[in-house]
């Protein structure tokens, strides 16, 4: 690649290459990828773990700033089939970067054939998605750095904390354990203000144990924001509001009123109940319930108010022109998915299950339909600069990577984005949130128990 590398990329890999760990929070569009690459090309094996939509996206980013470097994507097969790969690329010689997603990481021979080398480096893409201390992939990378202290290690991540401040804990358990120390709730107990009736509910921090956290970092950290050194398109933001019919707002209210009920009861409040009842809020915003004794959703009655406010969308929307829809939920793409078609449009979906990116890269269909999760982080969807957010992700880190698709590098008219918000529901909650970077749990459970008290 002929291109010169912007500044602060240079800068990233000169700081990078001088450390034994380091934490790229350079927001989307900045181009660390290409950071990354400059800063281990002294490295002969990398192995970099990364959310599964992102792994092809290596070969490219590799094919245009480190051409003589061997790339191989270990994120499709079975568990045999993987761990073979990865066996039979570090039989070979030369630089090498394997790439494994996370989810299959700490997996059976996965996981065997990853502990079988020594690692010139270790990187975590998309970090922020280690960020449970508790979870089997960032459990298993901070084992796997701990058996490669020589390695160079590195988190990558625009959202660094998505949710809140104790996000940092797992990402430098796996940098380096000594800076926040081994034990999360003694980091927890240092930082967190928890309600004096549900410990599991953290309802702040204290501001002299941030700023002592903040210093803590702030040396380990390399940040570039976009719009300090990028020159981006405006975005504008407008809001939809979606009236309820009659009977999906009765249960909505129904729902919500036994939440209150349980939270008046005194019921424990942890972050995974509480996850659940925003669901499932969430969920009932867009039409649709839990069967009794399933995992499945269906309709609470007829058309979900949400399918009808697209329908008015795309009336009044140019035929032809590329958009990109975000949802929170499969039935959602569902929904999303067969009225465009019934609008005349084409149509790709980017969830779990389904992976036609390329297809509408390529302008073979007019719209996609993106599960946020799915593809918030790591696809290029500057195609558009129309988006619709059907509904939204709880998680600030998945929403803010998602804005990022549209508004990159690349990216050449203004953006817009549209969002579908249904009346008096937790939709408003967590859109205000959003918008104010704020705890999108704390803030919903925190509307519930003010209308207790009203």
């Amino acid at each position: 690649m002929d291109l010169a590398p912007w500044g602060h990329q240079q800068s990233g890999a000169d700081w990078l290459v001088s450390r034994q760990f380091g934490y790229l929070g350079h927001e989307v569009g900045c181009g660390k990828s290409r950071t990354l690459l400059m800063a281990v090309r002294d490295r002969g094996l990398v192995l970099l773990v990364c959310p599964i939509a992102v792994g092809p996206a290596w070969i490219k980013q590799c094919k245009l700033f480190a051409g003589d470097r061997r790339v191989v994507v270990v994120v499709e097969g079975s568990a045999a089939k993987r761990a073979k790969a990865i066996r039979d690329a570090l039989a070979t010689e030369g630089r090498l970067l394997v790439v494994v997603n996370y989810d299959s990481a700490y997996r059976g021979e996965v996981a065997k054939a990853l502990q079988s080398t020594q690692w010139d480096a270790i990187v975590c893409d998309e970090s922020h998605r280690i960020k449970s201390h508790t979870g089997k992939a960032s459990k298993f990378l901070a084992k796997l750095a701990r058996a490669n202290p020589q390695s160079l290690r590195v988190c990558m991540s625009g959202t660094p904390t998505p949710n809140n401040p104790l996000d940092w804990f797992a990402q430098f358990r796996f940098l380096d354990p000594s800076v926040l120390g081994e034990n999360y709730h003694s980091f927890k107990n240092r930082i967190a203000i928890t309600h004096p009736r549900y410990p599991g509910w953290i309802t702040g921090f204290r501001d002299e144990a941030l700023a002592a956290l903040r210093a803590r970092i702030d040396e380990h950290i390399h940040r570039v924001k976009a719009d300090d050194v990028l020159t981006l398109p405006d975005a504008i933001h407008t809001t939809i509001p979606v009236t309820l019919n009659a009977a999906v707002k009765k249960f909505y209210r129904d729902m919500e009123a036994d939440q209150i009920a349980r939270l008046e009861r005194g019921e424990v409040v942890t972050a995974g109940n509480a996850m659940v009842v925003v669901g499932r809020l969430q969920a009932a915003a867009s039409g649709f319930a839990r069967a009794d004794g399933s995992d499945v959703f269906e309709r609470i009655a007829g058309e979900p108010d949400k399918r009808l406010a697209l329908r008015e969308f795309l009336a009044d929307f140019p035929q032809r022109e590329p958009l990109v829809v975000f949802v929170k939920f499969i039935e959602d793409l569902r929904e999303v998915a067969d009225e465009c078609k019934a609008s005349g449009r084409t149509v790709s979906l980017l969830c779990g299950a389904v992976k036609e990116l390329g297809d509408w890269q390529d302008g073979k269909t007019d719209v996609i339909v993106v599960q946020q999760q799915a593809g918030g982080a790591g696809v290029d969807l500057t195609r558009a600069s129309y988006c619709v957010y059907y509904s939204l992700s709880h998680s600030l880190g998945d929403y803010e990577q998602s804005l990022g698709r549209l508004r990159r590098p690349g990216q050449k008219n203004c953006v817009r984005y549209y969002h579908l918000v249904a009346e008096g529901t937790v939709d408003e909650d967590i859109y205000n949130a959003l918008q104010a970077k704020s705890d999108i749990v704390e803030s919903i459970l925190s509307n519930l128990t003010r209308r207790v008290a009203a």
